[in-house]
């Protein structure tokens, strides 16, 4: 692949779900954090039904409902997820990663533009639709593999990046 090129796409919640699934994945804590209310919620709700049988009145029950329908939206992520690509304008405008020996160059007319050195990147994920280019702990660019020509060209991308990161952290990710 050629030392520069530039590359087109339109980012889509799917894109952004990827990326929140890696970023809830990438520490140990996360993965507590992430799977903790899980089963706290339905604890916490059964209790509350328990509480509201034997102690009786409206206001237990109320927590009860309150705590399932907290779980679902919990555990259905897609809602969340898709909720917060909406307010964060991802998908409203074109984007175009331009990427060369210096670093990479992020245009997008919604939310601006970002020039990024590669010895900056703290990480780089290459996942099976996905680059994720992560510039610290809580933020990534998200490249979908769909924009470039071939998957061979994606590849190579993802390659290229971890070269010109000099070894940055390199996970392979199965998204």
């Amino acid at each position: 692949m050629s030392e520069s090129a530039d590359v087109r796409y339109t980012l889509t919640p799917e894109d952004y779900s990827v990326l929140q699934r890696e970023f809830t994945s990438s520490t140990p804590l996360r993965v507590i954090a992430y799977w903790v209310p899980v089963f706290a919620y339905p604890a916490m709700g059964i209790l509350m039904t328990h509480l509201w049988w034997i102690e009786g009145g409206a206001m237990p029950a109320l927590a009860a409902i309150g705590m399932f329908v907290g779980t679902y939206f919990l555990v259905d992520r897609r809602w969340w997820d898709r909720r917060k690509f909406r307010q964060l304008r991802l998908g409203e405008a074109e984007t175009l990663l331009t990427y060369d020996a210096d670093g990479l160059t992020i245009k997008n007319s919604t939310l601006g533009v970002v020039r990024q050195k590669w010895i900056s990147l703290q990480r780089i994920s290459d996942g099976r639709d996905h680059v994720l280019l992560w510039q610290n702990e809580h933020a990534a660019h998200i490249v979908p593999k769909r924009a470039f020509a071939t998957p061979t060209h994606a590849q190579a991308f993802a390659n290229f990046a971890l070269e010109q990161s000099a070894g940055t952290n390199f996970k392979k990710s199965g998204e």
